[in-house]
């Protein structure tokens, strides 16, 4: 695309928005998903229940839905606002990491490590919409380890 990234972000965080309204109910559903399996761990007294959360926003509409992505996103992503513990430290570093990576491969003239940041691009977005905490996120994103030594 040739347009500047001001207006990347903005397409891009629109295109979701617009994926939102679509496929309202779909996504209604996925982010019920991650209330559900909480609420069983909270009456259940589960481990991982020091990084779960809840929904702060409606899953009925677009906007809701939108704004709970974006906590989540910033939830899962940057846990040392919400836990402060060196665990939280590293996998911010983490995802620091992988983020610098995308970002390389992105830029890179060469299209088989575009392709590689896509992959790994979509496999953090969506893990976003499912993880019901930091734990989880930490081990399925682990997945993308094999795709650091492309």
């Amino acid at each position: 695309l040739f347009l500047s990234p001001t207006w990347r972000v903005w397409l891009f965080f629109g295109g979701i928005l617009c994926l939102l309204t679509i496929f309202s109910t779909s996504v209604a559903e996925w982010e019920q998903m991650r209330d559900n399996v909480n609420l069983i761990r909270e009456k259940n007294t589960y481990d991982g229940l020091r990084s779960s959360f809840q929904n702060p926003f409606s899953t009925i509409d677009p906007l809701g839905q939108f704004l709970n992505y974006l906590y989540a996103a910033t939830r899962l992503s940057l846990p040392v606002f919400w836990g402060g513990s060196v665990k939280d430290l590293l996998f911010v570093a983490y995802i620091f990491f992988l983020t610098l990576s995308i970002k390389r491969a992105i830029s890179s003239k060469f299209p088989d490590q575009r392709v590689v940041a896509c992959l790994m691009l979509g496999t953090i977005l969506t893990l976003l919409f499912f993880e019901p905490d930091v734990g989880s996120f930490a081990r399925h994103s682990c997945t993308l380890f094999p795709y650091l030594s492309i």
